[in-house]
């Protein structure tokens, strides 16, 4: 699948190395100096607990254009910046949108996403969680009901 993280904080890279090691095509999208470091170094996590250290050369963009297209598009990043992003999630013609995190706006989230946008949006909203030492992504019951 061609995927979009939009956020590279600790759960954003954390959820693009998962994704790329299931043999996803992800890209990451970052700012400023951060980005820079991912396009130099590659997205480099040392793992504590794991003993280990993984680098994964990840596609890093620094913003999300209409007409760049995936099949689905991870949001990561804190409740409070989420209502900056909006309209170019919207603008966007990739058809599911994932909110990972936090997030008590829900319903004005997943209007703003649907109502300025030229094609049907699915719009999702999970959280990450550990289980047994293995990352996963659940969804919670706040997924649409027009998925």
């Amino acid at each position: 699948m061609k995927i979009l993280v939009y956020g590279a904080g600790v759960i954003g890279c954390e959820l693009a190395h998962v994704l790329k090691k299931g043999g996803n095509d992800v890209t990451l999208l970052a700012r400023g100096e951060w980005k820079n470091t991912l396009g130099r170094s590659g997205l480099v996590i040392k793992h504590y607990l794991q003993m280990k250290t993984t680098k994964d050369n990840i596609k890093v963009t620094g913003c999300l254009n209409p007409d760049d297209e995936y099949d689905i598009i991870f949001v990561v990043m804190q409740a409070d910046q989420v209502p900056d992003v909006l309209a170019a999630l919207a603008a966007n013609v990739s058809q599911y949108v994932v909110f990972i995190g936090n997030n008590p706006w829900t319903e004005k989230t997943e209007a703003a996403v649907r109502s300025g946008s030229s094609v049907k949006k699915e719009v999702a909203f999970g959280f990450m969680t550990a289980a047994a030492g293995v990352r996963m992504i659940v969804l919670s019951v706040f997924i649409s009901k027009r998925i």
